[in-house]
């Protein structure tokens, strides 16, 4: 398996645009059974270059993934082609908003937490230790989808998207001109109304103006997760308890852009 340059993380998020692909998974489809989340990431000319993939801690996290759906607390780990962890996304049990942590392993190479199978990449279970480099945290609103962006402690970026739709510009929290943006890819329509599946383009600095550092655009990626779980997966809903408006661009995917 090739992957990218030795310093992974910084190849994939210096790239000025990346595809993330939400993979569709069988038994999601056929029996509506929540199974552990896998993205797989892929530059312009349409190479992998790395994966997104939810851990798994055992049968209760089974259970609970059932039980809690799209609210279930979750570490995504982002890792290389060889299966070292660049950089994870924590979120607790989500009550009303979404927190989302970022979080860079001390030794972002050779750590070999995954390894891979001819049923796919397994977690060999050991703990790794990370600091927490920003947050992703999503706002109280009725109609728009807010987020704030935080790197060590202070906001950098913010979400502001209107309620039904598939674009989520990232705005400089200072100048509030545009430093990034989340879209979400028309698929088929099989995918569109019975998966979880869908794409995402992200892209770094449209404008040509903000180039985020490599901290930053850790937290930018993390908004491609959170807008996923909260926004368009078949269980998301709102604070209300309401479907968050996905139901309409389920029963009218050509909505979308």
């Amino acid at each position: 398996m090739n992957g990218p340059p030795t310093d992974a993380l910084s190849y994939i998020l210096s790239l000025p645009r990346i595809s993330i692909k939400r993979v569709v998974q069988k038994w999601n489809v056929v029996l509506d059974i929540q199974q552990t989340v896998r993205y797989e990431i892929y530059n312009e000319e349409g190479v992998q270059i790395g994966m997104m993939l939810e851990r798994s801690t055992g049968k209760f996290a089974a259970i609970g993934r059932q039980v809690e759906k799209t609210k279930r607390p979750f570490c995504i780990d982002l890792i290389d082609m060889q299966g070292n962890i660049l950089l994870s996304i924590t979120r607790p049990f989500k009550v009303i908003r979404s927190h989302c942590k970022i979080l860079i392993p001390y030794n972002d190479n050779g750590n070999g937490m995954y390894y891979f199978t001819e049923n796919g990449w397994k977690n060999n279970k050991r703990e790794v230790e990370s600091i927490e480099i920003g947050e992703c945290n999503e706002k109280w609103t009725v109609f728009n989808k807010k987020y704030e962006l935080v790197e060590n402690g202070r906001l950098f970026g913010k979400i502001k998207s209107e309620y039904l739709s598939w674009e989520f510009p990232i705005f400089d929290a200072n100048d509030g001109s545009k430093c990034a943006q989340v879209t979400r890819r028309m698929c088929n329509w099989q995918v569109e109304m019975f998966s979880d599946g869908g794409v995402y383009s992200l892209e770094f600095n449209p404008n040509g103006s903000h180039n985020l550092d490599l901290n930053k655009r850790g937290v930018v990626l993390s908004t491609v997760v959170a807008i996923d779980f909260d926004q368009f997966s078949l269980h998301s809903k709102d604070e209300s308890g309401f479907d968050n408006g996905y139901l309409y661009n389920r029963a009218f995917p050509f909505a979308g852009p």
